[in-house]
């Protein structure tokens, strides 16, 4: 696919220039946040307007056509409640700041940023499984096909949860490293400490984060994007927010106890979203089309067409 070179080399270069911009500037601010942004997102659409340099198809919808209003109808149905989870990620991340800025100071909100950076280029590779599924369980589901949607799913949670071991005890490892790249210079030493705390706790909530991003990918892929939306609602207003504001505040564990929060209500979602994935196999008929009889009766009737 040629959307992800862009996607990735997006984040890479907002990670690379993150802690350029940190370390030549100071702890992260608005000024080198809009500068890291901007070079990122400037070079990623250079790169696109390279990649896309010939037209590759153009897409035309005309106004009365047979059917049109039906495709809308199924697009907006899937693509209203995405966005608005969207916007609730967007929300819950606003609190969390807000959280932030009131039990320690801007330099928490400088670790919690930069170690978003760190996240967001980590959890490529889950997006792209979490992508595929929403393909294949598509596929499958059209065909009726149960036994192929549970392998589906089955195999991206085992892989995805692999990977996700695989970074979490990287990061765990590497924190002292990763961090040094964000606070080599004076000016950025003091979100050292907060920023190799979020990295050694908030990734382990990413093998949980693997089984809410293939159950929501599954159920888009079956054109339940309100089940998807119910997730990404639960994961962010129910479970981190009231959890962020309990241990971060409540219990008064400052940053450590955010970070925590944040954890928890990733493996409170999985537990919800396997509830979910599993309620409905076992609930949704799945006609048996399939079968070696039903292929033998097709191949009959077309012969007796023929």
């Amino acid at each position: 696919m040629l959307v992800d070179p862009v996607l990735d080399s997006q984040n890479l270069l907002i990670l690379v220039t993150g802690f350029c911009f940190i370390n030549s500037i100071g702890p992260l601010g608005n000024p080198p946040e809009i500068m890291e942004k901007k070079f990122g997102c400037f070079a990623s659409q250079v790169m696109a307007k390279i990649l896309f340099k010939q037209i590759i198809c153009k897409i035309s919808i005309r106004a009365g056509t047979a059917g049109t209003k039906n495709i809308i109808r199924q697009i907006l149905h899937l693509g209203i409640p995405i966005a608005f989870g969207e916007i609730l990620m967007a929300v819950m991340i606003f609190i969390i700041i807000k959280v932030i800025v009131v039990v320690d100071s801007q330099n928490g909100v400088a670790a919690f940023s930069a170690g978003l950076r760190c996240m967001h280029f980590l959890v490529l590779p889950l997006v792209g499984i979490s992508s595929a599924v929403v393909t294949v369980t598509g596929a499958a589901f059209g065909a009726n096909d149960k036994e192929k949607m549970q392998t589906v799913f089955a195999y991206s949670l085992k892989l995805g949860i692999v990977i996700a071991c695989l970074m979490v005890t990287a990061t765990f490892l590497l924190a002292d490293i990763i961090t040094l790249m964000f606070t080599w210079s004076n000016n950025s030493k003091a979100i050292s400490s907060d920023l190799t705390w979020f990295l050694r706790l908030v990734f382990w909530g990413h093998p949980a984060l693997v089984i809410a991003m293939n159950a929501a990918s599954l159920f888009i892929g079956v054109g339940k994007g309100i089940k998807a939306f119910l997730l990404v609602l639960f994961r962010t207003i129910f479970f981190t927010v009231p959890l962020v504001l309990l241990l971060g505040i409540g219990f008064d564990l400052g940053l450590n106890g955010i970070w925590t929060g944040m954890v928890i209500a990733n493996w409170l979602t999985a537990f919800v979203a396997l509830i979910w994935v599993n309620r409905f196999f076992k609930t949704r008929c799945f006609p048996a089309t399939n079968t070696d009889g039903e292929h033998d009766r097709v191949k009959l009737n077309l012969q007796k067409t023929g």
